[in-house]
This record gives C-alpha cells, sequence and structure tokens, in this order.
C-alpha cells in the first residue's frame, strides 16, 4: 500500500510538471474601473496594476503578461445594469465590464461593510488580516477571503474578487463642537491619552451632541450606530430629547457649502493623507474656517479600509494557473504595500492638519484634536452590538442576504473570540 502511494504521489507531481512545461499562457490586458481618487484609495490600485504587469513581464514574459487598465469612464455602462456587480459578471463581451475597483459594500450591502472596513470597534487592520488570508473558518477549512468569494459564486454571481489596497483607520468627524477632551497643543508631541484627558477641555459629551439640533454628514454605519446610542439615552431617561439627524455623504455635494449654508453642523473625516489633499487646498476654506475645527479620534466606526478589485469570472477563468497564482500573490502583497505606505504619511499629515491655520488672524480657527470619552465609547460599542443583531432580521434584505450576513458574522466573532485573549494581553500596559 505505502509504495502504491508513492507511485500515486510521484505521478501526480509528475503530471503538475508537464503540464506546467506544456501550458500555453497568452498575455491578458483587463479594463477596469476606479471609484475612488482619494490618496490612500486611487493611486494605490495603479500602484497594484503597475506591479502586476511589472512582474508578470519578469516571470512569465512580455507576451504572457497580465495587464489592468484603468477605464477613462464607465458612463453609459453602469446605467445599462442594476449595480457594478451585475455589469461585471456580465463582462464587456455582453455590455458590461470585465473588472471593477471597488469597497466590498458595493458588493453587498448587506455584509459587505464587514470586509470594507470591519465593524466599529472591531478588529485592526493587523488583527482581520488573520480572518482574510488565515485559516480562520469552518475550523480551519478556509479563510475569511474564500469564504466570501464562496458565498459570491452560491448567490449566482459571475465574479472573483481579490483585495488589492489596504488602508489605516479613519477619524470619526469634523464638529462644530468638541464631544470629547480637546487634546492640548503641548501634547500633540508626546501624547498621554490618560493625562491629555485630564488636561484637556471637557467636550458636550455624546448626551450633549444627541441633543444638539444638528444635521450630520456620516456614513450609514457610523450613523446607525450613534443613532442607536441616542435612542438608548433617551430610552433610559438620561436625556430629555433626541434632536440630532443624518444624512449620507452624496458623490459630488460640497461639504464646504452644505456647512457654510447651515445644512449640516458636522460631516465624516477620512485619514490625515486624504483629508490634507481634499479639505485643506486652500487656508481660506478649510474645516477651520467654515466652523468644524473639532476633529476626532479615535476612528472607532471603521478601523481599516480594504478594497478590492471585482474580476468577471469567465475572464479569470481564461487565466493560466501560472497567472491566477502571480495575480493572487501580487494583490495580496499590494494590500500590505498600499497599507504600509500609507500609515508611514499618516502622522506627518495629522501635524500639518493640526498646525494648518496657525498663521492667520484668529486662533477661533485652529484645527484641534478631540479624544472620545471612555464611557461614550462604552455606549457606542454597546449600540455597535445591538445594531449588529438587529441585522439578522432587517427585512431590507433578502433571505439569502440575512443568512450569508450570520454566517460572515459568526465565523468573524469565532475568530475574535479565539484571539481577543492575546490582543488585550499585548496592548495592556503596565
Amino acid at each position: 500500500m505505502k509504495n502504491i502511494r508513492l507511485v500515486s504521489v510521484n505521478l501526480i507531481f509528475s503530471a503538475l510538471f508537464v503540464f506546467s512545461l506544456s501550458e500555453k499562457l497568452m498575455a491578458v490586458e483587463i479594463g477596469y474601473t476606479n471609484f475612488s481618487n482619494l490618496e490612500a484609495i486611487g493611486p494605490p490600485a495603479e500602484m497594484f496594476s503597475t506591479n502586476l504587469k511589472a512582474m508578470s513581464t519578469a516571470v512569465l514574459g512580455e507576451e504572457e503578461a497580465i495587464v489592468f487598465s484603468k477605464l477613462s469612464s464607465d458612463s453609459g455602462v453602469a446605467s445599462n445594469f442594476e449595480n457594478i456587480v451585475e455589469a461585471v459578471s456580465a463582462g464587456s463581451n455582453n455590455g458590461g465590464l470585465d473588472a471593477a475597483y471597488v469597497p466590498a459594500l458595493s458588493i453587498n450591502p448587506a455584509w459587505g461593510f464587514i470586509y470594507t472596513s470591519g465593524v466599529p470597534f472591531g478588529p485592526k487592520f493587523d488583527e482581520f488580516m488573520g480572518f482574510l488570508y488565515g485559516k480562520s473558518v469552518d475550523n480551519g477549512t478556509m479563510t475569511g477571503l474564500e469564504l466570501f468569494n464562496e458565498i459570491i459564486s452560491e448567490s449566482g454571481k459571475n465574479i472573483i474578487v481579490l483585495p488589492i489596497v489596504g488602508g489605516s483607520e479613519q477619524g470619526s468627524g469634523y464638529f462644530m463642537k468638541p464631544i470629547g477632551k480637546v487634546v492640548p497643543n503641548r501634547c500633540l508631541n508626546k501624547l498621554d491619552r490618560k493625562k491629555c484627558k485630564l488636561l484637556g477641555r471637557p467636550g458636550i459629551g455624546l448626551k450633549g451632541l444627541c441633543v444638539k439640533k444638528w444635521k450630520i454628514r456620516y456614513i450609514p454605519i457610523a450613523r446607525d450606530v450613534l443613532d442607536l446610542a441616542c435612542d438608548n439615552l433617551l430610552e433610559k431617561g438620561k436625556i430629555p430629547e433626541k434632536n440630532i439627524s443624518f444624512i449620507d455623504p452624496t458623490p459630488g455635494a460640497g461639504v464646504y457649502e452644505s456647512m457654510i449654508s447651515g445644512e449640516i453642523q458636522a460631516f465624516e473625516v477620512s485619514t490625515p493623507l486624504d483629508d490634507i489633499g481634499g479639505l485643506f487646498q486652500k487656508s481660506e476654506v478649510n474645516p477651520g474656517t467654515i466652523g468644524a475645527r473639532y476633529l476626532h479620534y479615535p476612528g472607532w466606526h471603521q478601523p481599516f479600509l480594504i478594497t478590492y478589485m471585482m474580476i468577471n469570472k469567465g475572464i479569470w477563468n481564461q487565466l493560466s494557473v501560472k497567472q491566477k497564482l502571480l495575480l493572487t500573490q501580487v494583490s495580496r502583497e499590494n494590500v500590505m504595500r498600499s497599507y504600509s505606505e500609507s500609515l508611514s504619511k499618516q502622522g506627518e499629515k495629522l501635524h500639518d492638519i493640526l498646525n494648518y491655520n496657525d498663521n492667520t488672524a484668529t486662533k477661533m480657527d485652529d484645527i484641534r484634536l478631540v479624544l472620545w470619552r471612555e464611557r461614550d465609547l462604552r455606549l457606542l460599542k454597546n449600540a455597535t452590538d445591538q445594531y449588529l443583531i438587529n441585522l439578522e432580521s432587517e427585512q431590507g434584505f433578502s433571505e439569502m442576504d440575512r443568512e450569508n450576513y450570520i454566517r460572515i458574522v459568526s465565523a468573524l466573532k469565532k475568530y475574535i473570540a479565539t484571539n481577543k485573549l492575546y490582543w488585550e494581553v499585548r496592548s495592556t500596559k503596565s
């Protein structure tokens, strides 16, 4: 029996060797659309394309290279389909797209946020990497990414998904008043959270925020959790009334115009790298000069950002084993590389933001760093747990989406429970 097994193994390896020698490869060019040109999101996708072309050319040869080419526009394409997923499922031969660079939230609104930016107060980037790439699901039989693609396949979508860009935690908003405690400028270069909390000027707190007649431009997950936290305070009699309301970010909408007109009083924040290029283009108009001078951390609602290349499965199946392997490896490498390069610039850009209005005539437009109070973060954490449970029975989603949401959350919860002790121990300070 032992000899038979050895012969069988040798035959398999021989077959694979012959296949690799005889396999005929061809160069592949894949057009894709890009959903964002933000500094921490857009250019890294183009870096992925550049690196993939260089690597596949070096390893496989120019005639067998894989090239992702950014399309100038997808106007007229998406309009022919219900959404971007349907367009990529159809493929360019059927009037759709061969690939698209998107957040997972665009792939499925019920559970895509988990793969896009995790859950509020959930695993941070490095911790989520263990779920995404490690054998973390179904007793070590598959990775979180394999679970993602299996669920997509079971839903009948003609696509596969690869993560290609990683981003760091965002902040949690520019507000007209501080919610937590304002960090003194003298603490900025040597930040000690406990001491700075004691020294910092107190803000209005979560209770004060909930009663403000403010309209906040916030992304859905953060909006829903904050809204629920205020509902809880009202229900328990901790606040006399709840007055805040929300609007979703609208592509192309001017946040400055909305602030100046009084339509909104606070808005979501990206990373410092993105904000310094998008919100601080000229000194006379920036969050400080329009009244939203209080920049809040931590970004409790979004521990990280991962964005994906969605590829038509017909295109994927045309790739050789070698091309698929190379594409998979380069995509994973680009996630780590883009995260690292982005993170290396965030501290410098945060300092630039906080010092941006230092030379203006008034100090009332200086951008100030604000830290959420621990007790308010606990209230938001409790609201997050409620929110995740409520989604299990969300009637706005199909039964299949609810089942898949429960499957993903259950796998993630089990992974967190298994590793939480280590995560806590490594971050404990004596």
